[in-house]
């Protein structure tokens, strides 16, 4: 995840879907002064926040710039395709709320740091959905998921915002699926409550991956000392012979891509993990997957964790997407003092 400290405390931000970080070393090193703030926000279960008045969608997403499909004035449904990513690997964004257009030229803070150009829709908290929105397959074969992963706009929810579909289009048979529940960042907890709260939709998504790439087994890569988590998976995966729990040491960078090939598979890849019959997803993708797959719900929302000495009530959340962040800390109860910053 892109780090930017931002000084002023009423500063707004957006939650977005994109992110992203690069490690030179695999081995992983401990982060002793971090290694017990995970305890401050991943007791509590997570927590809603899906009705702000507004919602900003950045028109950049992953690194590619996005061209707009609505204008000032139009009225949207949820699921609603507003804009379109470009590039190599295309992907559309959906409207997470039903309500007008107010603008498609809205500056607002992203998560780079940067002014970027937005959306801005004005919720009417209808939560209307046009007819032909949330559409279901009745088939799940492989050439399914794949669609369904493109049209419902669902991406790499670990940080890189990169088009899930493309890992699934694949030329031969995947021997393994990695799922990706290491979370190594220090302070963020949403995925280790995904895995506890909603472990069966976890399962039924990795079979989903499993499906769309011909593959054989699957592992749930999670660090050790995780153990409610691990309980719950356990228990969910009793007596699926093909999908299983790979413990990992407590150390950083352990999320990473490459870094989980090489301990689990033990092979080592030049660009992409397929080359050694491998697709990684992450914890929340293979949920939203699920969704995607079983209700026609594209990418409109994410858990994401607010958290650190400087809030309140540091908690999970789980927000439309687009959602400013000054309103769920308003929400959470506020900052713990005027000196505080915010991390994104």
């Amino acid at each position: 995840m892109e780090r930017f400290l931002l000084k002023e405390i009423n500063i707004n931000v957006i939650i977005t879907k994109s992110g992203g970080i690069m490690f030179k070393k695999i081995k992983g090193i401990h982060i002793s002064e971090y290694s017990s703030n995970k305890h401050i926000s991943d007791t509590q279960p997570i927590v809603d926040f899906l009705k702000p008045e507004f919602v900003y969608i950045p028109l950049v997403e992953g690194g590619s710039t996005c061209e707009v499909r609505v204008n000032e004035g139009n009225t949207v449904c949820v699921g609603d395709v507003i804009a379109i990513r470009l590039g190599r690997f295309s992907s559309p964004i959906h409207s997470p709320v039903s309500g007008e257009i107010l603008s498609c030229n809205k500056k607002m803070w992203h998560s780079s740091g940067k002014l970027v150009t937005c959306i801005q829709i004005k919720n009417d908290f209808k939560e209307r959905i046009c007819e032909g929105q949330f559409k279901v397959y009745k088939d799940i074969t492989k050439e399914n998921i794949r669609k369904i992963a493109k049209e419902n706009g669902i991406v790499g929810l670990g940080g890189s915002a990169f088009p899930t579909y493309v890992k699934y289009d694949v030329n031969h048979d995947m021997d393994t699926v990695i799922i990706n529940g290491a979370e190594c960042e220090p302070f963020i907890t949403g995925d280790y409550r995904l895995m506890i709260e909603e472990t069966d939709k976890l399962i039924r998504g990795i079979k989903y991956i499993m499906t769309a790439v011909g593959a054989k087994k699957a592992v749930i890569a999670i660090k050790k000392d995780k153990t409610e988590a691990i309980n719950a998976i356990n228990l969910a995966i009793e007596g699926e012979e093909n999908i299983q729990i790979y413990l990992l040491k407590n150390v950083y960078p352990a999320g990473y891509e490459k870094y989980l090939v090489q301990h689990i598979i033990k092979k080592n890849y030049k660009v992409l993990p397929g080359e050694v019959g491998c697709v990684v997803n992450n914890v929340a993708t293979a949920i939203a997957l699920c969704e995607a797959i079983e209700t026609g719900k594209p990418l409109i929302e994410k858990v994401v964790t607010f958290t650190g000495y400087g809030l309140k009530n540091p908690q999970n959340v789980r927000l439309k997407i687009g959602t400013d962040v000054s309103k769920v800390i308003e929400f959470l109860g506020g900052y713990a003092d005027e000196e505080t910053s915010i991390i994104c």
